[in-house]
């Protein structure tokens, strides 16, 4: 029973190690997928909050162009305002736009198409405004900026303000998922790991004890060969064989100062003895 066990001990094993080598494999994959995800999330994070920021700057930079050309009678001034106006108009275009591609949860993404419906209504009043300044209908200009203008960019500086605390709060419930994530993966990753060289180290040592006794067992087979080759078996005693072996080596190996007696014992009716008792 025990040589049968011993001999499903290495297969088994070797075959717990091909699925904990799998599994090791399959849990790095995991890991690494863990940690490109993350870093694809990072960066479109990232993204979001720079293209949100960049509508925020360029609305509130629009607002700060029209108070400034109300306060400016230079002509060459307000051209140059004026064209400064329509490049952040394009600056906020371009972010949101890009932005429109980015992925969004249901309650980002209502809140940004509230904001361009705020931006599709007071983008066309402040280029008036903008007009009215530049044709010198100051008063006009001044009514529509601060009764309509300059109140209507506010609401949409708050849907953007709004769109980046929810892009924070969002960004905190996304990095703690991904740290979550991260830190089960690697776990997993560990106790695989763990379970492999505990494995290998179960195999190894079972390898080098079975080598060890296997060579046991074949040193006391030839030592009993041996006996056996040069002994009697009924009376333990060397053989004819042997005794010729030993007697020879005596002789052509001599060693100075020693002597050797060979004792002759004749037995009467020996043969009688060994042929009834063996």
């Amino acid at each position: 029973m025990p040589q049968r066990t011993n001999k499903f001990v290495a297969p088994v094993c070797g075959l717990l190690m091909v699925v904990f080598a799998y599994l090791l494999y399959d849990g790095y994959i995991e890991v690494k997928n863990t940690h490109e995800q993350a870093k694809n999330i990072i960066e479109e994070q990232q993204t979001k909050h720079r293209l949100i920021t960049d509508m925020y700057m360029a609305a509130r930079e629009r607002s700060v162009i029209l108070l400034t050309m109300n306060t400016e009678d230079d002509i060459f001034v307000l051209d140059e305002l004026n064209l400064e106006m329509a490049k952040q108009a394009s600056l906020f275009i371009n972010a949101r736009e890009r932005l429109d591609h980015v992925s969004m949860s249901d309650e980002e993404r209502e809140i940004f198409e509230a904001s361009k419906s705020l931006v599709s209504e007071n983008a066309p009043l402040q280029m008036v405004v903008s007009t009215l300044f530049m044709e010198e209908e100051r008063e006009q200009a001044r009514e529509l900026l601060f009764e309509q203008a300059i109140p209507g960019q506010r609401k949409v500086l708050d849907q953007i303000a709004l769109m980046l605390s929810l892009y924070e709060r969002n960004a905190e419930i996304i990095i703690g998922d991904i740290e979550r994530r991260s830190q089960k993966a690697t776990r997993d990753f560990q106790i695989l790991a763990l379970g492999f060289f505990v494995v290998t180290g179960i195999f190894l040592v079972y390898t080098y004890l079975a080598a060890r006794r296997e060579r046991e067992i074949l040193r006391r087979n030839a030592e009993e060969k041996a006996f056996q080759a040069s002994h009697d078996p009924l009376t333990g005693l060397i053989n004819r064989w042997e005794f010729e072996n030993r007697l020879g080596q005596l002789i052509d190996n001599p060693v100075p100062g020693q002597t050797h007696i060979v004792l002759y014992l004749d037995l009467d009716q020996f043969k009688i003895v060994n042929d009834i008792c063996g």
